[in-house]
Parts: C-alpha cells; sequence; structure tokens
C-alpha cells in the first residue's frame, strides 16, 4: 500500500502467514546491499508488516519483466552486471 508521509511516500506490506518470512528477509537484504534493494524504514516480524521507502516508479507501470527481461534490467546496472556474469 503506498503511503504518502510529509517529504514523499513510504510503502506498507502486510504479509500473508506463508510470507511470515519476508519482514526479516528483506531488511537483511537491505543492510548488506543497501544499494541494490529498497530502504527499510521499520519492520515488525511478529505482525509480518514492512514499511519501506519509495523505489521509483513500480515496475508494473511500465512493462512486465518476465516477458521484457532485457528491457528490465537495462534499467538496473547491478541486473546488467549479474547477467553478464551467468551467461
Amino acid at each position: 500500500m503506498r503511503v504518502p508521509v510529509a517529504g514523499g511516500v513510504t510503502w506498507f506490506k502486510a504479509c500473508a502467514e506463508v510470507q511470515a518470512f519476508e519482514p526479516r528477509l528483506t531488511a537483511e537484504l537491505y543492510a548488506r546491499w543497501p544499494d541494490r534493494v529498497t530502504k527499510v524504514l521499520a519492520v515488525d516480524e511478529s505482525r509480518r508488516w514492512l514499511l519501506l521507502g519509495d523505489a521509483g516508479i513500480a515496475v508494473r507501470e511500465l512493462w512486465n519483466p518476465p516477458e521484457a527481461g532485457s528491457r528490465y534490467c537495462r534499467h538496473m546496472p547491478s541486473c546488467r552486471r549479474e547477467r553478464r556474469h551467468t551467461r
């Protein structure tokens, strides 16, 4: 859910029980790779809640990455690097 706040936008996500791992995983990924993962503003593991910083335009507003993976990667330098090393 997009949440407007003073000075910008944040994103709130309430994960389903099957996604209970996601708040902790997202926070740990952000801690390890802050230049590649959306900023984690808050986590409540017991409620399975995430509050994330704005990461720009949502991918779904531009195209569908599975059908247009190369277009998606053109806009993400780290993705281009990873694809180059896995070919």
